[in-house]
């Protein structure tokens, strides 16, 4: 078979236009498209020009060199720098223009604070397109590691660290007095920079503090948590939290994401340092309902979002479809054990609850749920379980069963009943395949591994811009690249 000739110095007899280069149905035109119909005044995002100065760069060349980047999975300044220089479509995006990586930063700086009116055009402009069903919608969390994840210490670090800088800085101060000039101020700028990781310090150790208080004081024991290992904070992001994610424990944030099921669109995200995801279901349900004006008429969840708050909470706003994680265990599932409090028939003329053998719990004392709303538990005890034959199956306590009344088990065994029915099993079924992907595709694909930015601000920002860029990916693939809107004529 005969071979093609190929040479690296054939010579252009007119000069290349880069656009030949580009498909006319390349991702970058859309992304183009998008970027030339924004309304940068409504969403915020500041292309203000500086007084004196080489002329600025165009802030909307700038977004899209940046979107496209999120997209395509170049999210740091210097990759997308060099790509400015290599990347044929993002040559043509930016009009052969070469930003450097600080001009990027600046304008991604400057602009964190429209990312989350940014994401929000997407999902309004998902919903116009008809991309957004509201049949069903999925809420999960995925733990994603911080930008500084090897910085963990515990108190006796920190402190150690605390006296280090400290007299690092007073080392700094006396010579600065002994000096008789410092014209270019560099002991001022290592003061200033100590001074910030004094800051970051105190934080941290602020941080253990408070943990040791909700633990009930600073003792060896306390300062464990409850997975056995020493409590640490980070010094350079000290919002970041130690999580456990799916491959162990890393310090990082919990992202949370509530996706259409029609196609995938993210309709509402957030990031939060909460461990556990069961705070985090009413916020992104507002969160939504905020962004698209409605709720979904199904709403599903894995177990970690149960709580029996919660179900009253959502109660006439969705239909919410979530497992109860008590159920797995042989107490917890009342099919399974004689004993669980819902087979305890209630007396109220007397306020006493009657268990199976017809022995009496007497109400005891209120106490407070362990959640965060802290709503009045109301606990009763029965004083006849010395002489009872089945006390061992009943029940371990030495003073007696006990059953805690929270005034929602009415709400509970309702939900119970509904999940054991054939469609909330087939609804559970399509959970892992509405939301899971969309976590897999943003880490792997769009190499979202770990956050870039530190704080949680910041990384909120950077969180709202990956989503938006998800949701771009799904509109270029499903709306724009079948020919569906006019923007697929754009040049």
């Amino acid at each position: 078979m005969p071979v093609r000739p190929y040479t690296r110095d054939q010579d252009w007899l007119l000069p290349a236009s880069i656009g030949e280069l580009v498909p006319q149905d390349h991702v970058a035109r859309f992304v183009a498209a998008i970027v030339d119909e924004l309304d940068f005044d409504a969403l915020g995002i500041r292309d203000v020009p500086h007084r004196y100065g080489a002329p600025r760069y165009h802030g909307r060349m700038l977004l899209a060199g940046w979107l496209y980047g999120f997209m395509t999975g170049c999210r740091s300044t210097r990759k997308l720098e060099r790509a400015c220089r290599e990347n044929v479509p993002l040559m043509w995006l930016t009009g052969m223009q070469q930003p450097d990586h600080v001009t990027l930063w600046r304008f991604y700086k400057r602009n964190r604070g429209a990312m989350r009116d940014l994401f929000k055009y997407t999902v309004r402009l998902s919903i116009e397109a008809g991309m957004v069903k509201f049949a069903l919608q999925a809420i999960d969390g995925s733990k994603v590691a911080a930008a500084s994840a090897n910085s963990l210490k515990d108190m006796a670090a920190l402190n150690r660290l605390l006296q280090q800088v400290d007299w690092e800085i007073a080392v700094l101060e006396e010579e600065n007095r002994q000096a008789e000039d410092d014209p270019r101020g560099d002991r001022h700028r290592r003061i200033t920079k100590k001074g910030q990781l004094r800051d970051r310090v105190a934080k941290a150790m602020e941080q253990l503090r408070a943990q040791d208080d909700e633990a009930g004081g600073d003792t060896p024991r306390r300062r464990r948590s409850r997975s056995g290992r020493e409590k640490v904070a980070s010094t350079t992001d000290p919002d970041a939290q130690l999580m456990k994610g799916s491959h162990g424990w890393e310090v990082g944030y919990n992202a949370q994401a509530v996706v259409d099921s029609a196609n995938q669109i993210v309709v509402a995200a957030d990031v939060s340092t909460e461990k556990a995801d069961n705070h985090e279901l009413m916020p992104m349900l507002d969160e939504a309902e905020c962004n698209t004006g409605r709720t979904a008429d199904r709403t599903v969840t894995d177990s970690g979002y149960f709580s029996d708050d919660n179900l009253k909470r959502a109660m006439g706003r969705t239909d919410l479809h979530m497992p109860d994680p008590r159920l797995k265990k042989k107490k917890g599932d009342p099919s399974t054990w004689a004993y669980h409090k819902e087979h305890f028939s209630q007396d109220d003329r007397e306020d006493v609850y009657i268990c199976p053998q017809g022995k009496k719990l007497t109400y005891s004392h209120t106490t407070a749920s362990s959640t965060r709303n802290r709503h009045p538990l109301k606990v009763y005890r029965c004083h006849e379980c010395a002489s009872c034959p089945v006390r061992d199956e009943c029940t371990s306590d030495a003073y007696g069963r006990t059953i805690k009344i929270n005034g929602y088990e009415a709400v509970v065994r309702a939900h119970w009943e509904k999940m054991q029915t054939a469609r909330a099993r087939k609804v559970m079924e399509l959970r892992k395949f509405i939301v899971e992907p969309v976590f897999g595709i943003i880490k792997e694909q769009m190499d979202a591994r770990r956050f870039l930015l530190r704080g949680l601000s910041n990384v909120q920002a950077e969180w709202h811009f990956l989503c938006t860029a998800f949701n771009l990916r799904k509109l270029y693939k499903y709306w724009w690249l079948p020919g569906l809107a006019p923007a697929n004529t754009a040049p």
